[in-house]
């Protein structure tokens, strides 16, 4: 298995940023994770929001490799619990699917095209979380999910 974390900007706060490293270190334990940021469009007050979203949109998906499989992460997406998500990861892998690539948006969220264009559709929580708290979140839970596969005590 191989996972790639596609995602539209820098992490500015030191914390989420600590976390992030942390947890990515502890993923690569257990298999191949790269985190790819791509260049955040800036948010201006007369901005287009939806023409920031395609470009930003279409910088992730030039990053997908055409075998992986896209997950994009969105509050209309299916909600797991953390043993559910490590059971879909698991079969992802046994069926063939292991290279995945997991897109998270910017502050606006995605645009339609690249949703339209997923796998799978991902929601991390039905409360509204900043981008850079969803990629806190999201590599966490990769952690534990491979934790989880393992039988480690991490998940209690």
């Amino acid at each position: 298995m191989r996972i790639r974390l596609l995602c539209v900007g820098k992490i500015k706060e030191k914390f989420i940023r600590e976390g992030c490293n942390l947890y990515e270190s502890r993923i690569a334990h257990y298999l191949p994770f790269t985190a790819i940021e791509v260049k955040a469009e800036k948010i201006a007050p007369r901005s287009n929001p939806l023409e920031i979203k395609k470009k930003e949109g279409q910088r992730l998906l030039d990053k997908v490799e055409p075998n992986e499989v896209k997950i994009v992460l969105d509050s209309a997406g299916a909600a797991f619990t953390s043993e559910n998500f490590s059971a879909f990861l698991s079969n992802m892998e046994m069926h063939g699917r292991g290279k995945m690539a997991f897109l998270l948006g910017g502050p606006l969220g995605l645009d339609e095209t690249v949703i339209t264009q997923a796998d799978y559709t991902l929601s991390l929580s039905s409360m509204t979380l900043t981008h850079e708290m969803c990629r806190l979140v999201l590599v966490e839970q990769i952690y534990r999910a491979m934790t989880i596969m393992k039988g480690e005590p991490y998940h209690k």
